[in-house]
């Protein structure tokens, strides 16, 4: 009898090798890390006005580039995460504050 090996992907195996949201380091700018204070004294005023704004992230464990994300940016009211809706809705990102490199308005 064959053992029959299953090769469906992961959920997590395939936002780690197919990112639909990242963009290449090459092909963007990477500006100088923000202060931590300056970070979340952006965050309250983009979440107060509403503003279209782009988060750039660290590097992380999983990708080693830089990642651009862009859409309207709402704070949880219960944790210490933003939640940052993009234009097309069909993603929600939760971020935290000590993992963003960069913002700027859109």
């Amino acid at each position: 009898m064959e053992r029959l090996v299953d090769t469906k992907m992961t959920l997590f195996s395939h936002l780690v090798n197919k990112p639909s949201y990242s963009i290449n380091s090459d092909h963007i700018r990477i500006y100088p890390q923000m202060p931590n204070k300056q970070i979340k004294h952006y965050i309250k005023i983009a979440s107060r006005r509403e503003s279209q704004i782009i988060i750039q992230l660290k590097p992380s464990t999983h990708s080693k580039k830089f990642i651009e994300i862009s859409g309207i940016i709402t704070l949880s009211p219960n944790t210490s995460h933003i939640i940052l809706t993009p234009n097309d809705n069909q993603t929600i990102h939760l971020i935290q504050a000590k993992h963003i490199h960069h913002l700027r308005l859109a």
